[in-house]
């Protein structure tokens, strides 16, 4: 079978990678024919996303990751996911293109084979590039969700918006999408290290991998404190937007009631029978001064009371 188009090979020394830029069912057929992987492994691979995890084989080591992707239209963060089969002489990434940082890796593999990570002869330094610019690209965006987060700090207290309402809630939900994207990092990357060693016999992956779980904690931190402030400025919003509906229900509480004694005058002067006033020259005015006077007695009294 031809290699398909969205497969891109990169042979160093003793090794290869195979970074594979669309996961459909045509190249996951070629890798079927090509290596000798399970069934099931090449089936976590097509959409949809499979939870994090590694797997572990006699010849080889599956392992799926999942990674933020922001979307510029929207301004939402989707979950993109990334699986890796790796042996002591290939990585293979398999992805649907929405990351572009192993695309940019890849080229920069091509252009300059001299880079450090690649001298290893075996793809233990090249998995450690390629997870430690994954999780580099994440604090791009939680800079900018911070940037959203202090935005809606600074205008909180003014006057309440949809669109403001709007923002909250996209935070939120971008927040919950990176953790519940973030959450498993740490465990799969340990458990990486303590069954890499048949592959890699010396300690170089437990000194790199170190780096990265510290990277998980941070941006797990970063999270964590992120989350507590949108949920902060959340609540704060609901409490404002809250207090401000009351307020308009009260106002316009108060005009209902100021009306229904002087609506009460209309009903009782405009029925089809006889009244004194109506007999003089006067009487209609009489009738408007004795409302106004009534209206003005009860906004005296709301006012005395505190109620307005």
């Amino acid at each position: 079978m031809e290699t398909p188009k969205h497969i891109y090979r990169l042979t160093y020394g003793d090794f290869q990678w195979l970074n594979i830029t669309k996961n459909t069912a045509r190249e996951l057929h070629w890798l079927k024919q090509n290596f000798d992987f399970h069934y099931l492994d090449l089936k976590d691979c097509l959409p949809p996303n499979q939870r994090p995890k590694l797997v572990e084989h006699p010849t080889y080591l599956f392992m799926v990751l999942l990674f933020p992707v922001y979307n510029r239209k929207t301004k939402e963060i989707k979950t993109a996911e990334i699986d890796f089969f790796i042996s002591n002489n290939y990585l293979i990434t398999i992805h649907d293109g929405q990351s572009p940082v192993l695309r940019e890796l890849f080229t920069e593999c091509q252009k300059n084979r001299s880079l450090s990570f690649l001298q290893e002869h075996d793809p233990s330094g090249l998995i450690y590039e390629a997870l430690n610019r994954l999780f580099k690209a994440c604090f791009p965006m939680l800079l900018h969700i911070n940037n959203d987060i202090e935005n809606i700090e600074a205008h909180i207290f003014e006057e309440n918006s949809p669109r403001l309402i709007y923002d909250v809630v996209l935070i939120k939900k971008n927040i919950v999408t990176f953790r519940k994207t973030m959450q498993a990092h740490k465990g799969v990357i340990r458990r990486l290290v303590d069954v890499s060693g048949r592959f890699f016999p010396n300690i170089k992956l437990d000194l790199y991998f170190k780096d990265l779980i510290e990277q998980t904690k941070e941006i797990w931190d970063f999270l964590e404190n992120q989350r507590d402030t949108i949920s902060a400025l959340y609540e704060s919003q609901s409490s404002i937007a809250s207090y401000r509906l009351n307020s308009i229900i009260k106002v316009l509480t108060i005009i209902s009631v100021i009306f229904m004694p002087i609506n009460l005058l209309a009903f009782l002067f405009g029925m089809d029978t006889p009244h004194p006033l109506m007999d003089t020259a006067y009487g209609f005015w009489i009738v408007v001064g004795f409302m106004t006077i009534i209206g003005l007695l009860m906004i005296i009294g709301f006012k005395k009371k505190g109620w307005w």
